[in-house]
Formats: structure tokens, sequence, C-alpha cells
């Protein structure tokens, strides 16, 4: 939508690729729209006259699959921005502030640490790496602690976590753990300079990959009480620059500026549970 009424020809030549990728991903969802549609006409022309597990099988998948390839499609043809649009889930790409040749630039990364000199699998066998705990940014994380950071601007954030506690509550007699996705919200309202480590990744015969984590430290007691034991590093503005300083290598330096973090309180209340996003950026 940013690239909708360019402004200059660089603008204009990007938003020509973002609609080539649409109407291309547009084709194809609407192919394998088509596909579901027909075995669910099939499924069901199958089941009149006998119930047969496979028959069962193809409408179940394909009553599943049709409403999510019809919701993907709308929402490549919306026109108009929602409040969902500013939350970014792990894998998604995300602008992050960066200091490259003694400037402040955006460079959009992926929501999921790759290390450089790992293997592509990497990803699925530490699936966890949008974030990186404090506590391991001398050990695991030090190649990056110490020469690629980043912050990336935050309104809220997002965390899994057990309803009951979020509730303020106890689990009732037989009651089992259930799931809740919580909104954790900064008081008073503000931008988050949220500090994150970042990498270039480069393979053979692969394009390179700027991906991102996110640092997590101990919760402040609101977030630990709402069922949470992790939170993000909000650091001062005035501490930008030194942090995002690619010379910067003073570890103890870099300490000072996590430990004079921002510390709001954070309120929080449930929002929908089927969301996987991790956190919002506006």
């Amino acid at each position: 939508m940013a690239f909708a009424t360019p402004q200059s020809e660089a603008e204009r030549a990007i938003g020509d690729l973002i609609a080539k990728h649409a109407a291309t991903k547009l084709a194809e969802l609407t192919e394998d729209l088509e596909k579901q549609k027909a075995r669910l006409v099939a499924a069901e022309a199958k089941l009149l006259n006998k119930c047969t597990k496979v028959a069962t099988n193809d409408k179940r998948v394909a009553l599943k699959k049709i409403p999510w390839l019809q919701g993907h499609i709308d929402n490549l043809q919306r026109t108009h921005a929602l409040a969902s649009d500013s939350r970014f889930f792990p894998g998604e790409f995300v602008p992050i502030l960066i200091m490259q040749d003694g400037e402040r630039v955006l460079k959009p990364m992926r929501f999921r640490l790759r290390p450089p000199h790992v293997p592509p699998s990497f990803d699925t066998e530490f699936d966890g790496t949008y974030n990186s705990r404090r506590n391991k940014l001398k050990g695991f994380w030090r190649e990056q602690y110490t020469s690629t950071r980043g912050v990336v601007v935050l309104t809220n954030f997002y965390e899994h976590v057990a309803r009951h506690m979020a509730e303020g509550r106890e689990l009732a007699p037989g009651e089992l753990v259930k799931d809740a996705v919580v909104e954790f919200r900064p008081e008073p309202e503000q931008y988050l300079h949220a500090a994150c480590l970042w990498a270039r990744w480069t393979g053979q015969g692969e394009p390179d990959l700027l991906s991102f984590a996110l640092i997590t430290d101990e919760p402040p007691p609101e977030v630990r009480a709402a069922g949470h034991d992790r939170c993000i590093i909000p650091i001062r503005r005035e501490d930008i620059d030194a942090w995002l300083d690619p010379n910067q290598h003073d570890l103890d330096a870099l300490d000072a500026i996590l430990d004079n973090r921002v510390r709001p309180f954070y309120r929080h209340a449930i929002a929908d549970s089927g969301s996987d996003a991790v956190s919002s950026l506006e």
C-alpha cells in the first residue's frame, strides 16, 4: 500500500514488482481454489452413493482449504488497511533499523535469525531463533552481539500464555490449561525501540538472507503475572546510535545500554486466540 501512489521512478518500479508478484500469487491461489471446489463436488457425489474414508477425507480437506484460500485471495485484492497489517510473525520480513556507512538505514529482514556459516536446515532444527535470550548474548550470539545489532520500532507485542493466568485467576477444579494470545501495550502509549540482533547469511547458489531476532530478558512483574517469562528490551532513544554502531565492540558499554532500557508498565488484554503474532509495529 505504501507504493500504491508512487512519487518517483524508483517507487514506481517497486510498485510494479509488488503488483506482478501479487498477480502471480492470485493466479496460483485461484487455481488451487477451483481444484478444491471440484474436489468437494466430487467427494459429495461419491458420498451420496457410498461412505468411504477417501471421500470423507477429501470433503474434510476441501471444506478446510476453500475458506483458507478464499481468505488469502480476498486479502490480496484488499485496498484498505487493517490493524492486523501492522503485526508480524516469525518468518515474515520486517523493516529493521541498522547503521550502514555511518547512516541509519532501514533493511527488510526475516523475523527468525539464521547466523552465517550454518546450513539452511538450521531454520527447522532451531526454529525458535526469532528471540535471542540476553544470557546467551556472550555465548551463542556473541558474533552478532559484537558486530550486527539493530532496532525494530514497536507499539505493542503479543505472547502465548496460559489463559487463566492472563485472566488473573487460579485454575478451576478439573479445568485444563488453555492457551491465549495476549497483547502487551506500554503505558503510557509510546514507540518502543526494541533491541535486536541481525545477520547476513550467504550460501552457494542461494540468495543472501538478512534475518533478525529480538533480544529478550527476564520480564517485569506485570508481564510475569500475566503468564509470560520473557520480555523485549526497549532501549532509550538517545542510545540508538551507540547501539547501532558496528564499530562498538565494548561489551560492557553494550550491556549498559540494555540495562538502561525504557521500563514502561505493560497493560495486557487477551487478543484473538488463533494468532501466532509475536510483535507489532506501526
